[in-house]
C-alpha cells in the first residue's frame, strides 16, 4: 500500500520510483537520484517524496539544481536501468573510488578506517590528532558550509583557517568530536542508504529532537546519542 502511494506520488512530481528491500530509489528526469528508507510506522511517505524532490540534482556543495525539462520516455527508462545497476554496485565502493572524490572522499576513507579500528587504535589516533584537512572533507561530504563544521568541532573560523593553511592537526578533544560526528554521519548513511539523503535528513528539523535539525545537536555527546537513538528508531521501526 505504502509503495503504491509512493509510486503515484513520485509520478506526480515527475520522478521515477525503484522499490528496494529497505526503501526505494527515486530518480529525477535530469538523471539524478536519491534513496529513501521507509517502514510501516516510522517514516512518512509524503515527506519522503518531498525530501527526495528537494535533494535531487544537489551538487557537491549542496546547491539544488533540479531540471524540470522532461526528456524522452526511452531515455528516462534507460536512465532508470542505469541507476538500478549503479545502486547495486555502489554498495561496496572501493577505496580508490572514494579517494578520487577529493577532500570528501579522503574524509570518508579516514572516517571509515577509524570506525572500523580497534578501541586501542582509535585512542591512539585521537591522541595523535586528525589532520585539519578533514574539516573540509566533512563539510563537502555533508554538503554544508565549512564554518558550520568549525562550529560543531569548537573552532573559530580564524583558528581553523590557520590550521588548514599550516596543515596542522586538531587537538585530541577536537579529533574525538570530529570522529563522533563522523560516526553519526555514517549511521545516517547506513540508515538511508545514500549520503545525499543522509545529509538532507541531518539538516531537516525533527519533531523527535525538539523540532531542531539533528546536525545542530552533534556538538555534544548527549546530542549525538539522541540523534543516534532517532536513527536507530527509523532503521528498526520505532518513531522517527
Amino acid at each position: 500500500m505504502q509503495e503504491a502511494w509512493l509510486t503515484a506520488a513520485s509520478a506526480e512530481l515527475g520522478l521515477f520510483l525503484i522499490p528496494s528491500r529497505s526503501g526505494a530509489r527515486v530518480c529525477g528526469t535530469d538523471g539524478s537520484s536519491v534513496h529513501m528508507v521507509y517502514n510501516k510506522s516510522s517514516y512518512d511517505p509524503s515527506r519522503s517524496v518531498i525530501m527526495a524532490k528537494a535533494t535531487l540534482g544537489r551538487g557537491q556543495v549542496g546547491k539544488p539544481d533540479i531540471q524540470a525539462a522532461a526528456k524522452s520516455p526511452a531515455r528516462s527508462a534507460s536512465r532508470v536501468e542505469q541507476v538500478r545497476t549503479e545502486y547495486v554496485v555502489s554498495a561496496g565502493r572501493p577505496a580508490a573510488s572514494l579517494a578520487a572524490q577529493g577532500a570528501a572522499g579522503a574524509w570518508v576513507l579516514y572516517r571509515n578506517q577509524f570506525l572500523s579500528s580497534s578501541a586501542q587504535t582509535q585512542i591512539s589516533e585521537i591522541r595523535k590528532g586528525a589532520s585539519a584537512s578533514n574539516l573540509i572533507g566533512m563539510a563537502e561530504a555533508l554538503r554544508v558550509p565549512r564554518e558550520r563544521i568549525y562550529q560543531l568541532i569548537g573552532l573559530s573560523a580564524s583558528t581553523a583557517k590557520r590550521k588548514l593553511a599550516r596543515n596542522e592537526t586538531l587537538d585530541p578533544p577536537m579529533t574525538e568530536r570530529l570522529n563522533r560526528i563522523g560516526a553519526i554521519e555514517k549511521l545516517a548513511e547506513d540508515t538511508f542508504g545514500d549520503p545525499v539523503m543522509a545529509s538532507a535528513w541531518l539538516q531537516t528539523s525533527n519533531l523527535g529532537l525538539g523540532n531542531v535539525a539533528p546536525l545542530s545537536l552533534l556538538d555534544t555527546e548527549i546530542g549525538c546519542r539522541e540523534v543516534s537513538r532517532i536513527l536507530n528508531a527509523i532503521a528498526y521501526g520505532g518513531a522517527a
